[in-house]
């Protein structure tokens, strides 16, 4: 879908976070912080950095970056505001983590770039 329609801006609001089993859960985490910008992709990928999580872990951004849809790379994207090392923490993931990360089995970036 963000092929044909992506967002023109992204703001995620990070002053409290949902850890493991969430969203829905009640283990939260006051974070402190929130995140906005013209790239809603980099703006995820900032806002997984700062719970704990590599960027590139996640599905939907490697596929972004596979796709050039976006900014994932965080040592291109700049931070406005406290450096990521001083606001991250370290969440819990989710119970199924390595079940969400099946994904890597059968990345075939050459396939997505022709599609």
């Amino acid at each position: 879908m963000a092929r044909y329609l992506t967002p023109h801006i992204g703001v995620i609001d990070g002053t409290v976070g949902l850890q493991g089993n969430g969203p829905g859960g009640t283990d939260a985490v006051p974070l402190g912080i929130a995140v906005a910008s013209a790239d809603v992709f980099a703006a995820d990928a900032v806002m997984t950095r700062a719970m704990g999580f590599d960027p590139r872990d996640l599905g939907l951004l490697y596929y972004v970056r596979a796709l050039g849809l976006g900014v994932v790379d965080l040592e291109a994207i700049e931070v406005v505001g406290p450096p990521l090392e001083r606001v991250a923490q370290t969440f819990k993931p989710h119970e199924k983590v390595e079940l969400q990360r099946q994904w890597r089995d059968d990345v075939r970036p050459e396939e997505l770039l022709a599609a």
